[in-house]
């Protein structure tokens, strides 16, 4: 090994920081999947919709840790894994070294040599990426988030219970995309919008919207070859009689008019189309004071859009390995082929997780575009699902490639899992698991990803019986978000219950597989025993509340799947009932 590379004996070293990006809906990077931060320059993530790859690849971030791993220092976002470690488990760390160094060979020693030489930049782009391009699904987990789950971001009651990524990692927000002829702008502002005059975001039946002060603007600069022609305004309920709203663009009036106390949606058609270099508009109103509310409060805005003809000119002739995406970086097919991908006949891997990538299109143009290139062959695919949709045109696809890995996202089994993944049937994924079962092969991986929660804590030994019966290898990753799902919130002798069973099943030679198994299992065992005691009637009556407002939406019922959990609950003296948040019983 050349001089100056980290030992075997080194127990912070991961290969992965040279050679692999998780790539997020929003445009933020990660190390990988289970660092606790995106890639960030003084708190702030940073984004392939705002940085060019190669500056996110070799920020001062990414070169940090590299140097800290290099010299054996522990880096504060990989505790996932060390944690994993101290407890006798087998990390995403440990796995990922073992087997980058057989798949690069020679190259994984001389990727490391030459970014040493170079103060670890890494000239190479990378060689291994996990992709998440958009949230489209067919279902909205109950442990998922909007910014994963299509399904979610529609539903009135689920999203208003968890947060959307930008709140988790402080994310930037989406940028704006010039390419499809109209851009909202408020009362959820893109990147580059300036909002000023508005109060919080609120929520009204799954509705958001802000209220102005009385005289609002929004500011967005815009590209050229753009003109705007329509201003698209919507408003909520809740304004007095004859209140009246008049609109400036660039000041110039546009609309000056009583609105009605019910809101509603109006086209402003500009007297003339707009160009940049700025486009300012202004929400002038008169303002009232509502009964038991201290604010003075304008318009209920719940829809602020631009209607524009022309695209944003794209400088990809110019630089195309600098440029960024036209809007949303998955929906930009030149720029993932060109940017993305501009060493495809260099890469090792790709791992698609979702939203659902059975279904989502972005990821069937990737695959033919590199099976275009000729370039399949080279190329282990990772390709978690879900289950419930298997095409066989996408399944063709996936055999062009040199080795596929199927994650199989199945955490619980029969009632308890459909309970927990919505609208999923049992049986559909029951019929596309044997399936996949006869596909699996020297090419054909199959592995069960489990999420443990408080859904699944006291009967998760019969969906390992599922993939023991099935000798399909599985990981169980303890969740941590929501955290009104994460096990630490149940009393100690529930977990105590959950941890026993999972124990008796790891004993039992004829019902585990292998002492590998084995080994993950219990020191998932000593992760439940170690949590941090979160346990609080605070924090159970939110998980009540969430779990109350989502079963009345979607006519399920804790009592008839979770009846057992419910009992020991009320034992440890918390009493279940069918008290519903204000927001959702309203």
């Amino acid at each position: 090994m050349p001089a100056g590379l980290p030992p075997k004996e080194n127990k912070t070293f991961c290969i992965l920081p040279w050679i692999h990006l998780t790539v997020l809906p929003e445009g933020s990077a990660k190390i990988c999947c289970v660092t606790s931060a995106c890639i960030h320059s003084e708190g702030v993530p940073l984004s392939l919709e705002s940085q060019p790859l190669e500056e996110i690849w070799n920020s001062p971030y990414m070169r940090g840790v590299r140097r800290d791993m290099a010299a054996g220092r522990p880096v504060a976002d990989c505790t996932t894994c060390y944690v994993t470690e101290k407890h006798g488990g087998v990390s995403r760390r440990l796995l990922s070294n073992t087997r980058w160094a057989a798949e690069l060979g020679p190259l994984h020693d001389i990727l490391l040599e030459e970014a040493r030489r170079q103060d670890q930049v890494v000239s190479q782009m990378p060689l291994y990426y996990q992709l998440m391009p958009g949230n489209l699904c067919n279902l909205k987990c109950r442990m998922c988030f909007p910014i994963f789950s299509s399904q979610i971001e529609r539903d009135p009651v689920h999203r208003q219970w968890v947060p959307t990524l930008y709140e988790i990692t402080r994310a930037r927000k989406p940028a704006l995309d010039w390419t499809k002829g109209c851009v909202p702008l408020a009362p959820q502002p893109p990147e580059g919008v300036e909002l000023d005059g508005f109060l919080g975001l609120e929520n009204r039946n799954g509705q958001a919207f802000r209220w102005t002060n009385g005289n609002a603007t929004v500011v967005v600069s815009l590209p050229p070859g753009v003109s705007v022609e329509t201003l698209r305004l919507r408003l909520g309920r809740g304004h007095p009689r004859r209140h009246r709203l008049c609109v400036r663009v660039n000041e110039t009036p546009v609309y000056d008019q009583i609105i009605s106390r019910r809101g509603g949606e109006q086209s402003i058609r500009l007297p003339q189309a707009l160009t940049g270099p700025e486009l300012k508009i202004r929400l002038e109103s008169s303002t009232f004071q509502p009964a038991n509310d201290p604010r003075e409060l304008g318009v209920a805005l719940e829809l602020l859009e631009l209607i524009h003809t022309g695209a944003a000119e794209n400088p990809a002739e110019k630089a195309p390995a600098g440029r960024l995406p036209a809007g949303p970086w998955y929906r930009d097919d030149a720029w993932v082929r060109e940017v993305l991908l501009q060493n495809a006949d260099r890469l090792r891997g790709l791992y698609f997780t979702g939203g659902e990538p059975m279904i989502e299109k972005q990821v069937e143009h990737i695959l033919d575009h590199l099976i275009t290139q000729g370039v399949a062959g080279n190329i282990e695919l990772e390709f978690n699902t879900n289950c419930t949709i298997l095409r066989d045109a996408m399944v063709q696809k996936l055999l062009r490639f040199k080795q596929i890995r199927i994650g199989l996202s199945i955490d619980a089994h029969g009632s308890c899992y459909e309970y927990i993944r919505y609208p999923s049937k049992w049986a559909v994924v029951g019929r596309n698991v044997e399936q996949l079962v006869a596909l699996a092969g020297a090419q054909v991986k199959l592995f069960g990803g489990i999420v443990l929660q408080v859904y699944n804590a006291l009967n998760l030994v019969d969906i390992l019986e599922f993939f023991d019966g099935k000798k399909i290898p599985y990981t169980i990753e303890i969740a941590s978000l929501p955290k009104f799902l994460a096990i630490d919130i149940l009393p100690a002798r529930v977990r105590a219950v959950a941890a026993e069973r999972l124990r008796a099943y790891a004993a039992s030679p004829s019902r585990c597989c292998g002492p590998e198994q084995q080994a993950h299992l219990l020191s998932v065992v000593r992760q439940i025993e170690k949590a941090k005691n979160r346990c609080t009637p605070e924090a159970l009556r939110t998980l009540m509340l969430f779990t109350n407002d989502l079963d009345a939406s979607r006519r399920q019922s804790v009592r008839e799947v979770h009846g057992e959990l419910l009992r020991l609950l009320e034992a440890e003296g918390f009493r279940w009932t069918d008290e519903r948040s204000e927001a959702a019983a309203a």
